[in-house]
């Protein structure tokens, strides 16, 4: 998957030797959100961090005022479900990845 997306500008996290991954985030260089509901309306188990960043905090704050850089990494990472993928569903995300990028272009 690393080597598929990382030509069409998607940023992973760095390996890990030995270590096995049940999810991989990545983050994407466009909308998230848009790209998030293409994948999910393509049946491919991919899920966003913190589902819901903008509720309020403990303090009574906004999430985004609060934690201004969690913010931006709420707003760019999507996270695949690897655990639930076969090869082919690997390979078809890549594909649908691929496809958003020519079709929608990086921000």
């Amino acid at each position: 998957m690393r080597s598929y997306l990382e030509p069409y500008g998607a940023k992973f996290q760095p390996k890990s030797e030995g270590r096995v991954h049940y999810s991989i985030p990545i983050k994407v260089p466009v909308n998230r959100d848009k790209l998030y509901h293409y994948f999910i309306s393509h049946d491919t188990p991919v899920n966003t961090i913190w589902a819901n960043p903008w509720s309020k905090t403990k303090l009574g704050g906004q999430f985004g005022d609060t934690y201004p850089n969690t913010k931006t990494v709420a707003d760019s990472i999507l996270v695949f479900n690897i655990d639930a993928m076969n090869q082919e569903d690997v390979l078809c995300a890549c594909e649908q990845y691929k496809t958003f990028v020519e079709e929608f272009g990086i921000d």
